[in-house]
């Protein structure tokens, strides 16, 4: 999926197709890359980078959505072959320092993060840039602007393209995912830092800047970014609702036992898109479902403990 000036290339995540995207930006100062993907996919990323004319050597500027390790995982390799990590600052000290980062990744993922993740490799500090909400970053032809989008992550900067006459955003998971080929939005609602209030304010935040497209990591290009955008925030609301009745009422239950129930509701919601059921679960695995549980479980968990502070 491309245009003019920018290309997704397909990391082949887990061999599932459509799955994690990078992007390749051209500009009149070189190729800028949005999205690193994980450390496993290096191959495929240098790969698309090829079949464009370009490789990882000549990209000087990587753009960063936030750092988890889907999305910035191969980092340390682009930073090794000397492009700037831009990035939110409260991420940077982890790509310099992964240490922290990878221990709790291992907790989450177990053999997951070793089969199919990968492990982010230290960057030099000088080849970290933090970037604070609203800076712009001009790079040749194009300009791009970080915006402070927090729900999914806390350190989340979704990134405005300005150039040709257009406004496009590369939302990385603030603007949730889509199942490829339909318009079903689903959304990872991920532990430590989601928040289901700033995530709706970031969605209209992203909606303020009236994006002529958005570009998904989760996956590729959407044309009709309003719609879209609608759905996800509707999506939000519902999916929260819905994993948070599972894990109130039901005490003493372990959070996988709520994983059918999870997806019993998820198919049928995506049945109303005329998802595949196959392609549903190619994309969410019960992975997937499990990490959603346990994000909205922490979520319950701090608030209230607010409450009874």
């Amino acid at each position: 999926m491309s245009s003019e000036r920018t290309t997704t290339i397909d990391l082949d995540f887990r061999g599932c197709p459509e799955c994690v995207g990078a992007f390749l930006v051209r500009t009149s100062a070189g190729p800028v890359l949005v999205e690193a993907g994980p450390a496993r996919c290096l191959p495929a990323l240098e790969a698309g980078l090829a079949a464009e004319g370009t490789g990882l050597h000549e990209v000087r500027e990587l753009l960063l959505t936030h750092i988890h390790l889907d999305h910035a995982g191969a980092t340390g390799a682009c930073t090794a072959a000397g492009a700037t990590a831009h990035v939110h600052p409260r991420g940077a000290r982890h790509l310099i320092e992964p240490e922290r980062l990878m221990a709790s990744a291992t907790r989450v993922f177990g053999s997951f993060l070793e089969e199919n993740l990968g492990h982010l490799e230290p960057s030099p500090s000088e080849r970290v840039r933090p970037v604070e909400d609203g800076e712009r970053i001009v790079i040749g032809d194009a300009s791009f602007t970080a915006v402070e989008t927090p729900g999914h992550a806390a350190h989340h900067h979704a990134w405005l393209l300005e150039a040709d006459g257009r406004r496009e955003v590369f939302a990385g998971d603030a603007a949730g995912m889509r199942i490829p080929g339909t318009s079903f939005a689903t959304l990872p609602l991920v532990a430590p830092e989601f928040d289901p209030q700033a995530w709706q304010a970031s969605i209209e935040r992203i909606r303020g800047l009236e994006p002529d497209a958005l570009w998904l990591t989760h996956f590729g290009r959407v044309d009709e970014p309003m719609s879209f955008l609608d759905s996800v925030s509707r999506r939000l609301e519902a999916e929260t609702a819905l994993v948070s009745e599972l894990l109130e009422n039901a005490d003493d239950v372990e959070i996988e036992d709520h994983i059918p129930a999870y997806r019993a509701w998820h198919h049928a919601q995506a049945e109303t898109h005329q998802v595949d059921p196959a392609l549903l679960d190619r994309h969410c695995p019960d992975l997937h479902f499990r990490s959603n549980l346990v994000g909205v479980d922490r979520w319950l968990r701090r608030r209230a403990a607010r409450s009874s502070g």
